[in-house]
């Protein structure tokens, strides 16, 4: 959603430049101006550098935009370990997937995709909400927090 909005905003600004492009255009030049051997650039130079520079924004944010919409790279993702029910992990784009997991008390071994992460829950068996970010494969990370937290974040002030 957020990537949408930018892509808004840049399309509005890039309007914007061709606009004063045309309008810098149609400005006379100053005669005074040209005898001077290094002078700044013209305003029409301007907006067309502005222009490119938008182009350029543009295009790496449709980039951006198309990456997270594309198909995950872990076809099948579980959390397995002593004690836990095999839970599969839901893809959320953009390389993030979610998992909701009962833990009991005590140190916990779980394994995910291949790694094994030592969990210790000190608090008794309670459900705990796991995130695995894959965005770089070669550095997977994985947060772990309690459900019960999520109240706070989808509750209304």
């Amino acid at each position: 959603m957020q990537l949408r909005g930018q892509a808004l905003i840049l399309a509005f600004s890039l309007s914007m430049a061709s606009i004063n492009v045309a309008h810098a255009a149609q400005e006379p030049t100053n005669p005074e101006s040209a005898g001077a051997v290094a002078s700044a650039p013209s305003a029409a130079e301007a907006t067309l550098i502005k222009e490119l520079k938008l182009e350029k924004k543009m295009a790496r944010l449709s980039k951006a935009m198309s990456r997270s919409s594309r198909k995950p790279l872990l076809r099948r993702l579980a959390v397995r370990g002593d004690g836990i029910d095999t839970t599969d992990f839901e893809h959320k784009g953009s390389e993030l997937y979610v998992a909701y997991v009962t833990l009991a008390g005590g140190k916990q071994l779980v394994e995910i995709n291949g790694k094994d992460y030592d969990l210790d829950n000190a608090t008794g068996e309670a459900e705990y909400v796991m995130l695995f970010n894959n965005s770089k494969p070669a550095r997977p990370k994985l947060t772990v927090f309690k459900k019960d937290l999520l109240q706070w974040v989808t509750s209304p002030i």
